[in-house]
């Protein structure tokens, strides 16, 4: 079967697993602690390389542009 990358972002807005849509995400009782790897299907979930990049650039140039004088 064949995932779509809508099912993908629908599964992760759902916090479900985005290989298999199992619900099993979340480790249960913990609402900010990942499971290693899904129980149903074993997909690693962990973060990549750079996983902060984006949200460090975007503060970078927050803090920039709200600390440069303006005429």
């Amino acid at each position: 079967m064949k995932i779509t990358r809508g099912q993908i972002l629908w599964r992760g807005l759902t916090h479900r697993c985005p290989n298999c849509g199992e619900k099993t995400l979340f480790k249960p009782g913990a609402w900010f602690e990942l499971n290693p790897d899904c129980p149903r299907c074993g997909l690693k979930i962990e973060r990549d390389e750079g996983f902060f990049l984006g949200s460090m650039s975007l503060n970078y140039g927050a803090t920039v542009w709200g600390s440069s004088p303006r005429c």
